[in-house]
């Protein structure tokens, strides 16, 4: 049965379907595409997923609701690389993330910290240092282990936290100038890095175009859609 004829029997929309599942539309449509193409859906959740629902007789949608929702769950079980303490601290985190993002747009600046942190931890030498002292300060990383650098930054910084936060700061038009120019500096840096990576981009699929219509191969739309899905950062 076709995965659209399938969801006309039991009611369900493309929405809901894409809703239960968490993942987007146009990966959806991904996903039935392979599937019906008899492909392997390339993430393996998934895979299982369409295989157990799409290939049996239900009741009805909340039977099948129920079913996913419990395959989902088997998933997250079969991660043993996670220990108990790490997926406790993932689902705090998902769900304070999806409390915060519900048109709260003023909190979108602290996720984007947030992610920045996460995929520059160790690789920023600024943002490190400063993550630490905040680690360092509310226990979550222990003083014993501390090194002689983390030391000489922490001393620096604290009296100047203690000052801000009791008032007691003055302000520095110098150092205001030079934070200033490293916001420039830095926003001119992402400019360069994305127009360099742009250009990148665009030659190698210039010359992959290029080696497909050379040979005769034409590209359908389905199949640009599934390539973009798979690009990952």
């Amino acid at each position: 049965m076709e995965i659209k004829n399938f969801l006309k029997k039991y009611k369900i929309t493309l929405k809901e379907l894409a809703d239960i599942l968490e993942i987007s539309r146009p990966t959806l449509n991904t996903y039935i595409y392979q599937y019906e193409q008899e492909e392997e859906i390339q993430n393996k959740l998934y895979q299982n997923i369409f295989k157990s629902i799409f290939t049996k007789e239900w009741g009805d949608k909340v039977e099948i609701f129920e079913e996913i929702n419990h395959l989902k769950r088997n998933k997250n079980n079969e991660n043993v690389d996670y220990l108990s303490e790490n997926l406790e601290l993932i689902n705090s985190i998902k769900e304070k993330m999806y409390s915060d993002m519900k048109g709260a747009k003023e909190v979108l600046p602290l996720y984007k910290f947030i992610n920045s942190v996460l995929y520059n931890y160790n690789g920023d030498d600024g943002l490190t240092g400063y993550i630490d002292y905040n680690l360092y300060l509310n226990g979550l990383k222990e003083l014993k282990n501390i090194s002689e650098e983390e030391k000489t930054l922490i001393s620096n910084i604290y009296p100047i936290m203690k000052n801000f936060v009791k008032d007691k700061l003055i302000f520095d038009e110098e150092g205001y100038k030079l934070f200033c120019q490293r916001v420039e500096e830095i926003k001119k840096m992402r400019i360069e890095e994305t127009e360099r990576i742009e250009k990148e981009f665009q030659e190698r699929i210039r010359r992959e175009l290029e080696l497909k219509f050379n040979i005769g191969k034409t590209i359908e739309e389905k199949k640009i859609l599934e390539l973009l899905e798979k690009i990952k950062f």
